[in-house]
């Protein structure tokens, strides 16, 4: 299993902070395979301004700030009371609603300190299960996070202040992301694999758009200067493998190293673009704002598009947005052949790499949701391509899990339980949750963001809701027995 650290896990993967790597995998291997990852994120305003927020190693500065964006107005209490992460396992949720109502039961202070409902802002940052449904999150009641997987970190933070890093304009949004991570031994893949959500939401006046969002990664597969990176087309993904079959150094895999993937769950990845870390290139580091929406957009920094073959500029051969796909790209690789690092005749070295997706529009108040996989792979023979292979071969099934729901708690498929139907179903004013069975049941209800937007425990039979305060859209309805947990989906017109 991957290592997931407390905040300084945030800071390295999210803020980017100078510090040593932190993306340790296997557990407690010392063997790292990312230094380094952010977030990037821009748009263009009414009057075709960037406003964009892309943060590195913060050598030069900061984009993003830890909290709601809301805390803009306690400039001095924001990062004392914001500058931290959430972490909650599924057993701690399993003993706290066993134990609650026990009078010598102790609330552990990461279920007591999640940021649920905040009076300070009037708002549910976090989401959680509100059993008497009276808006605030009081765990000594019953309540608890709802978080995915078996273990959750949850974090908070915003690009008001002025941008030192990039020199672009802020966006105003506020960031909410959520790591997660299951232990099954049974399932290799699974086990070695991170994924994060992300909730992007616009608070400012301004609608964007062009709004393009990009994960951006220095990955160092053990060894820093020995590796290799490409794009995996089919699956929504950036990785990287060594570039020879002996990962050497202390600090190196050894024979056999292993690949590390990072793909998008349920967006389409748009680009992918890599750059050296040298200055004063058009290949090299972002300097300016528009450098870095180039590179969201897979141009380089003097304007070129990126191009299919070769180092990627030459102007004879057809326009791209993929760097490094091999042979994952029908539409270039049929007429054109493969192409990657090696055909391109390139050292390995040190590696940065951006995973971009959109366009979209971001009107204000708009909110934009996206899931990405953190997926180790290594074969044991075969050198570099084998683990490669497996790479692909261990995200072709987690993309299977996760489109089933199994991943993320959203699925059709049923669970042995009460026999539960809902109807109407499409409803539009209220829905009836009928079940077989006598004995009481709790009933949870989330938006396809996966915030829980309604919570009754102790259901009898049958129980009907009222639909009048909710959008229209598709909802899952997770309906909790003695017999088990079953998943159903509502839509609401």
């Amino acid at each position: 299993m991957l290592t997931m650290s407390t905040p300084q896990f945030h800071r390295q993967m999210i803020c980017s902070g100078i510090f040593n790597p932190k993306f340790e995998v296997p557990k407690r291997s010392g063997k790292h395979t990312i230094f380094a990852g952010t977030l990037w994120m821009g748009g263009l305003d009414a009057g075709g301004n960037i406003h964009l927020a892309g943060q590195t190693y913060r050598q030069t500065g900061n984009d993003m700030w830890p909290g709601p964006i809301d805390t803009i107005l306690d400039i001095a209490s924001s990062p004392v009371l914001w500058d931290k992460s959430w972490k909650v396992s599924k057993a701690e949720i399993i003993n706290h609603q066993l134990n609650y109502t026990n009078s010598e039961y102790v609330v552990p202070t990461n279920i007591a300190d999640w940021p649920g409902f905040d009076p300070s802002l009037s708002r549910v940052l976090a989401p959680f299960a509100d059993f008497n449904s009276n808006g605030i999150y009081d765990p000594q009641n019953g309540d608890y996070p709802y978080i995915l997987g078996d273990e959750s970190i949850y974090s908070i933070f915003n690009d008001y202040f002025p941008h030192s890093e990039t020199g672009c304009s802020a966006l105003g949004v506020e960031v909410h992301r959520e790591v997660f991570a299951f232990d099954d031994p049974s399932n290799i893949p699974l086990n070695n694999t991170i994924f994060m959500r992300y909730y992007v939401k616009n608070f400012s006046s301004e609608s964007y758009t062009d709004f393009r969002t990009g994960i951006w990664i220095d990955f160092d597969l053990g060894n820093a200067i020995d590796d290799y990176a490409g794009t995996d087309v089919s699956l929504d993904m950036i990785y990287a493998y060594n570039g020879d079959s002996d990962d050497e150094t202390t600090s190196g895999y050894g024979i056999n190293p292993p690949a590390q993937g990072v793909y998008f769950l349920n967006q389409t990845l748009s680009g992918s673009m890599t750059y050296d870390n040298i200055n004063g290139s058009p290949l090299g580091n972002p300097v300016n704002c528009n450098d870095y929406y180039n590179l969201l957009k897979s141009i380089w920094l003097d304007n070129q598009p990126l191009t299919y073959g070769d180092n990627g500029r030459n102007p004879s051969n057809p326009v791209t947005t993929y760097v490094y796909p091999g042979i994952t790209d029908p539409n270039l690789y049929v007429p054109n052949g493969a192409w990657d690092e090696s055909v391109a005749g390139n050292f390995p070295g040190d590696r940065r790499i951006l995973g971009a997706i959109g366009p979209f529009n971001l009107p204000a108040n708009g909110v934009i949701t996206f899931d990405i996989g953190y997926t180790y792979s290594r074969a044991t023979s075969g050198g570099p391509l084998a683990s490669v292979a497996q790479l692909q071969a261990d995200v072709a099934a987690l993309r299977l899990l996760y489109d089933s729901g199994t991943l993320t708690g959203i699925s059709d498929a049923p669970i042995a339980v009460n026999e539960v139907t809902l109807s109407p179903n499409p409803a539009s004013e209220y829905f009836t949750v009928k079940s077989d069975d006598k004995n009481t049941f709790d009933l949870e209800l989330f938006n396809m963001n996966g915030q829980l937007v309604h919570a009754k425990r102790n259901c009898r039979s049958e129980e009907t809701i009222s639909l009048r305060n909710y959008d229209k859209g598709i909802y899952m309805i997770r309906i909790s027995g003695e017999k088990g947990i079953q998943h159903k989906k509502l839509v609401v017109h």
